[in-house]
C-alpha cells in the first residue's frame, strides 16, 4: 500500500485556489488549479480524486490549447488509473498521450510515456 504523503498546507492551499477560481474567471487559472490539486491528491494516494481533478485540467488545457500539458494530463490520468487498477482506462490515456507527444515531436514527452506504457506489459 502506498503511504500518504502529509502536506501541512493542503487545506490552505486547496482553499486559496479554489476561492480564486470563483473570483477570476480565468481558464489558465482554473487549469492550474486543477492541476495542482490534483497533485496533490495523487501524492496523498486519493486517485480517485486525483483522476476527476485532472479530469478537470486536461478538459480546460484542451479548451486553451495546450497541447503539451494535455498530453501530461492524460498521463497523470493514466498513471492514477493504474493505481486504481483500472489498467484498460489507464492504457488508453497513455496512449493519447503517446499520441499528442508523437504529433508534437517532442521525444521527452514520449520517452516518459513509454516508461509509464511499461508497466501494462
Amino acid at each position: 500500500m502506498t503511504e500518504k504523503v502529509i502536506w501541512p498546507k493542503r487545506e490552505m492551499h486547496l482553499t486559496i485556489s479554489k476561492r480564486s477560481c470563483k473570483i477570476v474567471h480565468d481558464v489558465k487559472i482554473k487549469a492550474a488549479y486543477y492541476m495542482q490539486s490534483g497533485i496533490i491528491f495523487y501524492f496523498e494516494a486519493v486517485f480517485d480524486k486525483a483522476v476527476n481533478h485532472f479530469w478537470e485540467a486536461l478538459t480546460l488545457y484542451e479548451e486553451i490549447g495546450d497541447s503539451v500539458t494535455v498530453a501530461s494530463c492524460n498521463l497523470l490520468i493514466g498513471e492514477s488509473n493504474r493505481k486504481l487498477g483500472n489498467l484498460d482506462q489507464s492504457l488508453a490515456y497513455f496512449e493519447k498521450a503517446l499520441d499528442i507527444y508523437r504529433k508534437l515531436g517532442r521525444r521527452k514527452g514520449n520517452g516518459h510515456g513509454y516508461g509509464e506504457y511499461r508497466h501494462h506489459l
